[in-house]
């Protein structure tokens, strides 16, 4: 009880106004004593409530097949039959992002074969047209002599919407097509690359090259397409006929030089030192491909106002500025196919396009 007898406690004197002082004192150590053992209890509480939660454990694999192979792999990480064999299952589950990964592991494990035919596969079926343009210039580095790997990079070039590096690469594959069956897959995409590149001329001598030089049977579209482009006279754009020979004087725009004639090019190039020579102006931000003596060699594009090369002339040639080109420049396919031609053997015989229909 309070002390009836101080206003203000006397403890030091009273032993009531004492008792009250030490009561004090309990309920303060106690409520001390309580704050400091409940505030950690409440952090802990506030932190299991607010913890991220654990990650839930991978669900099981429910392919038995698979679950094996992923066991053997886990002790094997790089057997190169357990990969590919992988690889095919996920395929056939149409399972096809873990497919394009366990098979990409299979080629930093040095896995070859089929494994980067494969790659390439996945990259198409998923889209990814970069990574498919970069696989297919692997397969074209170590065979630029193949059609198809040629056709295989245009079709990731119109995916990213590059048709004029798509027309570069198709007019390669048919420069390197032995015979109608190989140049089919070349000759039917043209139409597409062609009128996204603004380059229906070429996408016509394409067909027609097609048509009379490997034997092919035009498709309607060609057909259709082609009467049009007779009746509107828009491709004539040659003078001439006569024997070129396999090596040729040509000028181009006021210079001239020494060139080879390859129609296995299939993109005509000029040497970066004649390109200056003739005041040429390529476009630096894109870069085609075309082949000579064996190899595929990168350039600038450029279209050539007029090539003149012996008895013959022909406007708006597309091209290629190549910087380590070992000639003044390679007429190719390009340029051949703007007339009707004939391997004598010992040069091309060039004559005027007829304007029947195919």
């Amino acid at each position: 009880m309070r002390c009836v007898h101080h206003a203000v406690p006397q403890p030091a004197i009273c032993v009531v106004c004492a008792a009250e002082a030490v009561s004090r004192r309990k309920r303060r150590r106690l409520i001390v004593l309580a704050v400091a053992l409940l505030a950690p209890l409440a952090a802990g509480v506030v932190y299991l409530q607010t913890r991220p939660k654990p990650p839930a454990p991978p669900p099981r694999e429910a392919d038995n097949v698979l679950r094996l192979q992923e066991d053997a792999l886990k002790l094997h990480p790089c057997d190169a039959t357990m990969l590919t064999e992988r690889v095919d299952r996920l395929i056939t589950l149409n399972r096809l992002p873990e497919a394009l990964a366990v098979a990409r592991r299979a080629l930093g494990c040095g896995v070859a074969g089929r494994m980067p035919w494969t790659v390439s596969y996945l990259e198409e079926q998923l889209h990814l047209w970069l990574p498919n343009a970069v696989s297919t210039t692997g397969f074209l580095l170590e065979d630029p002599m193949d059609s198809d790997f040629w056709w295989w990079r245009a079709d990731a070039w119109m995916e990213g919407k590059l048709p004029k590096l798509a027309m570069f690469d198709l007019r390669q594959s048919l420069a390197n097509a032995v015979d109608a069956q190989a140049g089919g897959f070349a000759a039917a995409r043209m139409l597409d690359a062609a009128k996204g590149a603004d380059q229906m001329c070429e996408a016509d001598r394409a067909w027609r090259y097609y048509v009379h030089g490997l034997g092919g049977a035009p498709n309607q579209d060609m057909r259709d397409e082609h009467a049009a482009l007779v009746r509107a006279g828009t491709c004539n754009d040659t003078t001439g006929r006569g024997l070129v020979p396999t090596q040729v004087r040509v000028t181009i725009g006021g210079a001239t030089g020494t060139f080879r004639v390859d129609a296995h090019a299939g993109t005509t190039m000029v040497s970066r030192m004649f390109a200056g020579t003739a005041g040429l102006e390529s476009d630096p931000e894109q870069l085609g491909m075309s082949v000579y003596a064996g190899r595929a060699l990168l350039g600038e594009p450029v279209q050539l106002a007029k090539v003149v090369a012996g008895p013959v002339s022909a406007q708006h040639v597309e091209a290629l500025v190549v910087d380590d080109l070992p000639v003044d420049g390679v007429l190719g396919l390009s340029f051949v196919w703007h007339f009707a031609s004939e391997d004598t053997g010992n040069g091309i015989l060039l004559q005027p396009l007829d304007a029947k229909p195919l």
